[in-house]
């Protein structure tokens, strides 16, 4: 019988148990070892047992005063962090059942660790991050918990730099708004222009997050009825300019506010001019408003001094978008008296190339445009185009605004005109971009720059059936002039073989008269010697038949003689028709030459007809084309534009260049 060696253990060992013991439980060695890991994310029980009563210790380490951890440590407690969240995050049914419900129990005793940071004197940044995935966890499963903490935000201030502490700060604001809350956001607002950058980003950060995410409308009230605007537009003057940046952004942050409340005011309606009343009382109202010269004021000094677009700039035109959005006319007659829009659309000739900006003030044309064609009241589509005269610009980015408004307004008039509201303000708009001749030779580049791309994006572009059509008789048109050129020059060639023709068939006829009258003159002497020898034998016969024979002799004597007095007169019709069917040659060329200068008139009005048509809805009735067109003219043989006065050519990469100028 084989016997087993005295004291050796019958039992198999369990590989993790004999490594939990060999540890002694210590949870951080046990973290560095792949056998309890890989078992713990199976869902082990002995190794989520072992996990689970580590986790009190882990908390201890986790927040440890970093002074007493030595600097060749800080890498293996920050892998040992890492694995603890990954196997939390995993979230197995068995892990999740007895780790995270675990969790939950030991921290609802031990979870204060967190705030040990607040004492300590070495923090490292990873701490806040955990310390975030707890308050977060804390705030999932048990929100009245961080009521009790409400005290830290104070402390927490001071930590500000760390983009973990500002979302962390969030997390805690969720709770009922309190005296802490309100004492960290008034530190925050008077001392806004001490932050250093960081701060300053996290903060505005905590402010964004208020009003967008958590958005509590009792925190949202305290912060607009405080004095954060009036500090604000002063942080804003800072030579900092990421603090100014800043600030800028939390002024947009409250503009945006109420931008969306008023928005989609009609003025028309009674309700209006109440909500309107309680707009002006505000405190955002009377700060803007005694504030709007210094939006103004550093714009125009980016002109003057060609200074870089700046992030600050950026924010700026976000709070004048704001502000536009706004309907209150009071507001906007504020703005245009400040000459804000004076200053941007400098701005935009200064910098044409600035995609960041172009994109931002295009925005704004946009919503401008599109108010006035939906009836809401036309305040800036008048200012742009009346006064500052946008259409005049240089900017190919109000060319192409004014351009898609002009026509949509077209449309509007014609079909709407006795429904439109503000009708008296849009027909002066509509007056002055007829009137403007700037804008007429702009525009007229534009429809033949369209023109262009329809031939060349073909069905990518939207093309109604009156622009294919008009576009389809232009290309006739001109195949036509050039088919009938071919056709007059073959014609002329024709002409010149004719003509020639015809003077060889009279010389072969001259030559031929010469040879019948030299033919007809020996044909008549012969006849008058053959009338003599009749005549002598005539007087032999008898007088009843001499009487007759000398009566048909006669007859036939005059008819030979007919002939020949004929003959010299066929001659000379001969030569007036000819003549003549060479006169009808060249009335016919002259008339040939006359019709081509009337098409080609013609033409040239289809072409500059077309092109204020292009775009345009069907059945719209066209205006007259403006008379400024004249000063080019159409060469259709070399498929350019010319300038009347020097007859130099207009290219289309001149055009384009001019235009992005």
């Amino acid at each position: 019988m084989f016997l087993w060696p005295e004291g050796y253990n019958r039992q198999p060992q369990n590989p993790l148990k004999q490594l939990i013991e060999k540890t002694q439980g210590d949870i951080l060695l046990l973290l560095e070892e792949d056998l309890f890991v890989k078992q713990a994310k199976l869902g082990d029980s002995l190794a989520v047992d072992t996990l689970v009563k580590g986790t009190t210790g882990l908390l201890e380490v986790m927040f440890m005063d970093y002074q007493f951890v030595l600097s060749e440590h800080f890498e293996q407690l920050t892998n040992q962090y890492a694995i603890m969240w990954e196997l939390i995050d995993l979230k197995l049914e068995r892990v999740n059942a007895q780790i995270l419900v675990i969790l939950l129990i030991q921290t609802q005793t031990h979870w204060e660790f967190v705030f040990q940071l607040l004492n300590n004197e070495l923090t490292v940044e990873i701490q806040w991050y955990y310390a975030l995935r707890i308050i977060s966890f804390i705030s999932q499963e048990n929100p009245t918990l961080l009521e009790r903490q409400q005290d830290k935000l104070i402390q927490l201030y001071r930590h500000l730099e760390y983009p973990y502490v500002a979302q962390l700060v969030i997390e805690m604001m969720v709770s009922l708004k309190n005296k802490y809350q309100e004492s960290f956001l008034c530190k925050g607002i008077q001392e806004f222009d001490q932050l250093t950058e960081l701060q300053a980003i996290n903060f505005t950060q905590i402010i964004h997050e208020l009003f967008t995410k958590i958005k509590k409308q009792d925190l949202i009230e305290f912060i607009i009825t405080s004095q954060i605007l009036t500090k604000m537009f002063e942080v804003i003057q800072l030579t900092n300019k990421i603090v100014a940046k800043n600030a800028a952004h939390i002024i947009s942050i409250i503009s945006n506010h109420y931008s969306t409340e008023l928005q989609n005011l009609d003025l028309e309606e009674d309700e209006s001019e109440q909500i309107t009343s309680q707009f002006q009382s505000t405190l955002f109202y009377q700060v803007i408003k005694q504030n709007l010269h210094i939006i103004n004021n550093l714009i125009k000094d980016h002109c003057d001094h060609n200074q870089k677009i700046t992030q600050l700039i950026i924010k700026l035109i976000e709070i004048v978008d704001n502000l536009v959005r706004i309907t209150d006319v009071s507001l906007w007659e504020s703005m245009h008296q400040a000459q804000i829009f004076i200053s941007i659309i400098r701005l935009c000739n200064v910098y044409p190339k600035s995609d960041i900006l172009s994109s931002q003030v295009e925005r704004i044309v946009f919503y401008i445009f599109e108010r006035a064609l939906n009836d809401y009241h036309p305040f800036w589509a008048f200012q742009f185009i009346k006064v500052y005269k946008i259409q005049n610009n240089t900017n190919s980015m109000f060319n192409r605004q004014v351009f898609a408004f002009e026509q949509e307004l077209n449309a509007k008039i014609t079909k709407e005109l006795d429904y439109i509201t503000y009708d008296t303000q849009i027909l002066e708009i509509n007056s002055e971009l007829e009137q403007s001749k700037i804008w007429g030779r702009t525009k007229w580049e534009l429809k033949v720059q369209q023109c262009e791309n329809q031939k060349k994006l073909g069905s990518q572009m939207q093309i109604n059936a009156e622009e294919t059509k008009l576009i389809e008789i232009n290309n006739i048109n001109i195949q036509n002039v050039s088919l009938d050129t071919a056709e007059e020059k073959k014609g002329e060639d024709e002409n010149k073989e004719e003509v020639q023709q015809m003077e060889v068939a009279q010389h072969n006829q001259e030559q031929q008269h010469e040879e019948e009258q030299k033919q007809n003159m020996n044909e008549s002497d012969e006849l008058k010697e053959n009338t003599k020898e009749v005549d002598l034998a005539i007087l032999s016969e008898s007088d009843s038949s001499s009487s007759s024979n000398d009566s048909n002799e006669e007859n036939q004597l005059k008819n030979d003689i007919q002939i020949k007095n004929e003959t010299p007169i066929l001659i000379v019709s001969t030569n007036v028709e000819y003549k003549n069917r060479k006169n009808r040659l060249n009335l016919d060329q002259i008339e040939k030459l006359r019709k081509k200068s009337i098409q080609f008139e013609k033409i040239s009005q289809q072409m500059t007809q077309a092109g204020r048509r292009l775009s345009l809805q069907a059945g719209l009735n066209i205006k007259e084309l403006s008379p400024t067109y004249l000063e080019f003219k159409l060469d259709l043989e070399n498929k350019v534009l010319r300038n009347i006065n020097d007859n130099s050519i207009l290219k289309v990469d001149e055009m384009d260049s001019s235009i992005n100028q």
